[in-house]
């Protein structure tokens, strides 16, 4: 026997908001630019046996056309990140209203 009433089709896109179908990404996404930002500024101004200035630091790495891509695409990610916000004490306002 079937069931004389249909399911209701449970559909991701109209029941979740981008943002939570998108924080896998997002998330990798910001994990890799904190490695790469701390492994390209952070350690070598602190931890290198030879000091080098943070101006060289930041020629060297933005001299990379695929370097200042990849850290616009993750600036942008991060700005967009309700988590990034949230994470650091702001509101998310959007999410309130």
């Amino acid at each position: 026997m079937t069931r004389p009433i249909k399911y209701k089709f449970f559909g991701l896109k109209d029941n979740s908001p981008l943002a939570s179908r998108t924080t896998i990404w997002t998330g990798s996404i910001i994990g890799i630019f904190l490695y790469i930002h701390l492994k390209s500024f952070f350690i070598p101004s602190r931890f290198a046996t030879v000091k080098v200035s943070n101006y060289a630091l930041v020629m060297q790495a933005f001299s990379n056309p695929w370097y200042d891509m990849f850290y616009l695409v993750a600036l942008l990610v991060a700005r967009l990140s309700s988590a990034a916000w949230i994470s650091i004490g702001i509101p998310n306002t959007r999410a309130s209203e």
